[in-house]
């Protein structure tokens, strides 16, 4: 198989594969299936998606699924899995800063400011200020 499709050809592949953000191990054997499946699908980027991306599977109701397919219809994302994907990031990232908050306030409870660390802050600001051209 190899032989027919060629060492260029399989490292195009790998290439395209690890561009792609393919963290699966490319081997010649999993390259070799691959050009199998490619052999009888011209798809690629399904076949790609298939080996490289986790597919999560969720029901929603009609309700939401209407309002997501008109997100659709305005353009505002590509499909329903985008808006899914968009979504999750939204609330991770939410959920990342706000960790971070209450970390940050975490930190200042435990340890609070002392009244010479905070004055000098706004001396040196006052300096500055003073001290442009304007």
């Amino acid at each position: 198989m190899r032989d027919r499709v060629g060492d260029e050809l399989f490292e195009v592949i790998r290439g395209d594969l690890i561009k792609g953000g393919c963290d699966r191990p490319v081997t010649e054997e999993w390259l070799l299936q691959l050009v199998r499946v490619l052999d009888r699908w011209d798809e690629r980027i399904p076949t790609r998606y298939a080996h490289c991306m986790t597919q999560l599977v969720t029901r929603v109701d009609e309700d939401l699924a209407s309002l997501v397919d008109e997100l659709i219809a305005e353009g505002v994302v590509e499909s329903r899995s985008d808006a899914v994907r968009r979504g999750l990031r939204v609330l991770i990232d939410q959920h990342q800063r706000q960790r971070t908050a209450e970390a940050i306030i975490r930190g200042y409870e435990e340890y609070p400011q002392i009244d010479n660390e905070i004055g000098w802050s706004d001396t040196a600001t006052v300096r500055m200020i003073k001290d442009e051209p304007w």
